[in-house]
């Protein structure tokens, strides 16, 4: 709030105002107590849905101003990848970018972190390489654990692992970041989400759904819905991921 030529901060907490326009009264005093003028400031709360993004490195160089200017209200970015067999923490080379263009431009921020997992010891040096990544940042939506690789699913289907493993890495994952104090969740692809987890075992958590359809016929509960891999927006080179958010951070 600007009132001749002066800049007022306040930092309201929100968790108690509902849904709606709301309106709050700014009067500035002089030292002596007079009224020297006022100002009255509407907002809006909805608990409607806003969309957003996710990229990472594929993306190359992103102009996001151009992608702000589009209407995006958040991007989900890709934080890295642990490797177990070398013990390796793989940081996408545009997460550090990525992430402070988003501040600079009031663009809500989240992450996910690309699994290998194939029980909960490795997913545990998952949540601990993406701890030391995202080490004093702040989000405002979750950190997911990106669990949809072929490398799993074939360990599944070979029976070199199981459900229950997988789901319990999940778990494992998530609750290491809510214990470190990120909102945590899961993102996956639909089939991924009914074959190889235990997935109302993980509805506590956040959910992030894939499903490449107009409309989703997918049964469980979910919190974000990707929607699209070949979307396009200026300030991107060729596709992106388009996200509907149905919760509110």
């Amino acid at each position: 709030m600007k009132i001749q030529n002066q800049v007022f901060i306040h930092k309201l907490m929100l968790q108690d105002f509902g849904e709606g326009t709301h309106k709050i009264k700014v009067v500035h005093y002089s030292s002596y107590g007079k009224k020297i003028q006022e100002a009255e400031v509407k907002f809006v709360i909805s608990n409607t849905q806003t969309w957003g993004i996710d990229v990472s490195h594929h993306q190359n160089t992103i102009d996001w101003n151009a992608v702000r200017n589009q209407g995006v209200n958040f991007a989900i970015l890709k934080i890295g990848d642990y490797r177990e067999s070398s013990g390796r923490i793989v940081q996408d080379p545009s997460f550090e970018r990525n992430y402070y263009e988003c501040k600079r431009l009031g663009i809500a921020v989240g992450g996910y972190f690309y699994s290998y997992a194939f029980n909960p010891a490795e997913a545990m040096n998952e949540a601990n390489a993406c701890l030391s990544i995202i080490s004093g940042k702040s989000f405002e939506m979750p950190i997911f654990f990106d669990i949809e690789d072929r490398i799993v699913t074939d360990a599944v289907n070979g029976g070199r692992t199981n459900v229950e493993n997988i789901t319990n890495a999940a778990i494992t994952f998530c609750d290491r970041l809510s214990q470190n104090g990120y909102q945590a969740g899961v993102y996956s692809y639909r089939n991924f989400f009914y074959q190889y987890l235990n997935t109302p075992a993980l509805e506590k958590y956040n959910i992030w759904l894939a499903h490449y359809v107009n409309s989703t016929d997918y049964t469980g509960r979910y919190d974000i819905w990707q929607y699209t891999s070949t979307g396009s927006l200026p300030g991107i080179q060729g596709n992106v991921d388009m996200n509907w958010c149905f919760k509110r951070f």
